[in-house]
C-alpha cells in the first residue's frame, strides 16, 4: 500500500505531514511525499535564486523524509523542479506512478477572490484523483 501526501514547504504543511503518516500507520503502508518547485519558469538572471529555493526545498523535504522513518514509516521523497508545470498535476502524476491507495492534500480556508482568481490546487486533486483523497484541514 501507498500514501501520497503532497508538500508545499510551509509550516502548515506539518499537520498535514502527520496525518499522512498516522494513515500510513493505520494501513502499514509507505509514504510518498511530493513537492512542486518548479515555479513558473527560470528568467536568465534569477537562475542563482532558482537553485537556492530548490535547495531549500531539497533540504526541508530531506528533513520531512527522516522525521517520517524515525516514526517508523517507509518513505520515498519526490521533488520535481521541471518549470512551468502545475502542482496538482504533478501530484497526481506520482499518485498514478506508485498506484497510491490514498492521496493526502491539505486545504484551508480562501476567499471568493482567491478562489477565482489562484484556482485550488486541493479541488483538483480532490476532483481529478483515481484513489481516495484524505483533505487535512490547516490554519
Amino acid at each position: 500500500m501507498d500514501v501520497v501526501v503532497g508538500f508545499t514547504h510551509s509550516a502548515r504543511d506539518h499537520a498535514v505531514i502527520e496525518r499522512a503518516t498516522e494513515e500510513c500507520r493505520l494501513r502499514a503502508a509507505g509514504l510518498h511525499v511530493v513537492c512542486y518547485a518548479g515555479g513558473d519558469g527560470v528568467n536568465p538572471q534569477s537562475v542563482d535564486a532558482a537553485l537556492k529555493r530548490v535547495e531549500q526545498v531539497r533540504r526541508a523535504v530531506d528533513e520531512v523524509v527522516d522525521k517520517v522513518r524515525a516514526d517508523g514509516v517507509e518513505c520515498t521523497p519526490h521533488v520535481v523542479t521541471e518549470p512551468g508545470r502545475h502542482p496538482a498535476d504533478v501530484l497526481l502524476e506520482v499518485a498514478d506512478q506508485v498506484g497510491a491507495d490514498l492521496v493526502v492534500v491539505g486545504i484551508r480556508q480562501r476567499t471568493k477572490v482567491g478562489k477565482a482568481f489562484l484556482g485550488s490546487n486541493a479541488q483538483e486533486v480532490l476532483l481529478r484523483a483515481a484513489a481516495p483523497v484524505l483533505a487535512v484541514k490547516v490554519d
